[in-house]
């Protein structure tokens, strides 16, 4: 069963951002404890054995990232040293990171089921 993983990453420094892609070079450039995790990140996209996608919100302050990650390279990647909550907010960034559940899944409740 694949993992899970919601990562909400906001540049509160009060820059904007055009892309993602500007915003994750950036924030590499702010939080240099970064690197083994970005190594182990493009070894399991390149091997296959994790798919992600990321939108830009908060007008350019932010992004959204949704991970899938097979169980093996989960379990690798939660073994590699990175980066601390302080090594973020010194730098001027807030990284939220939720495991578990399906992302685009929701429920609701219909009372008229069946009538």
């Amino acid at each position: 069963m694949a993992v899970t993983q919601k990562i909400t990453i906001t540049d509160k420094s009060g820059g904007t951002h055009a892309t993602s892609e500007e915003l994750m070079t950036k924030l590499a450039g702010d939080v240099s404890t970064l690197d083994s995790v970005t190594s182990k990140i493009v070894e399991c996209t390149n091997d296959g054995t994790l798919v992600s996608s990321s939108t830009l919100t908060h007008g350019g302050r932010g992004v959204e990232i949704i991970r899938v990650w097979d169980d093996a390279s989960w379990a690798d990647f939660q073994s590699v040293a990175g980066a601390g909550d302080s090594d973020f907010s010194d730098a001027g960034w807030e990284v939220v990171s939720v495991e578990g559940g399906h992302p685009h899944l929701t429920t609701r409740q219909d009372d008229t089921f069946g009538e």
